[in-house]
């Protein structure tokens, strides 16, 4: 039988697990809300910001992704701690996978449409017009879901009291900083290719 100290280590990593989730998803909240007012705006007209924001997105989701991933491959696995903490709604366990693809097709096809070769432009660029459509309906039900949730559990990392500690706070806050430093080195590199783009984009027209 384990002690209680490593029962409550074991607890405290399924803990852990659930506040990175939760501090990524805070990241992602605000970088989607700013990217969503860039379409509102229209995205050519702001499109180097558009597309910055876009790429600084995508360590930060490839991080929630893993940490997400790895809560439901222990609980598929039968780890006992992660069985404890409980499985989402059958309807959020539906949704998260389809947000999940939705996401991924959305930030791909961004990709291919703004540096990817020229043939692939009009696919891509549907694609990602229609995929944003139904990845903000998505997106909505998952806010609504999750929002006190996830602000709940960021908030023990970032107003800690001594009851709430659990280990790894640092590597969490600097899986998110690292995450955002690589999103920021890829938006630098690939975010000033807007003139070649709309020149692409006028082309295709």
């Amino acid at each position: 039988m384990p002690s209680a100290t490593e029962a409550h280590d074991r607890s405290d990593r399924v803990e852990a697990n659930a506040r990175l989730t939760a501090m990524a998803g805070v990241v992602l909240l605000a970088l989607f809300t700013a990217e969503i007012v860039t379409v509102i705006l229209g995205a050519k007209q702001v499109l180097s910001t558009h597309a910055a924001i876009g790429f600084l997105l995508i360590p930060v989701v490839f991080l929630k992704v893993a940490s997400t991933s790895w809560r439901i491959i222990r609980y598929y696995r039968r780890d006992a701690d992660y069985r404890r903490y409980g499985p989402p709604s059958p309807f959020l366990r539906a949704l998260g996978p389809v947000l999940m693809a939705l996401t991924v097709v959305l930030l791909v096809s961004g990709v291919v449409t703004y540096v990817g070769p020229s043939w692939a432009h009009p696919t891509a660029l549907l694609t990602h017009q229609v995929s944003f459509y139904l990845w903000l309906a998505a997106l909505a039900c998952h806010v609504i879901a999750h929002f006190l949730e996830t602000f709940r559990l960021t908030a023990r990392d970032f107003f800690p009291r001594p009851s709430r500690i659990v280990s790894g706070l640092w590597w969490r806050r600097g899986g998110i900083v690292a995450g955002l430093a690589a999103g920021v080195a890829l938006a630098l590199i690939f975010s000033g290719h807007a003139s070649g783009y709309l020149a692409q984009y006028h082309h295709h027209r």
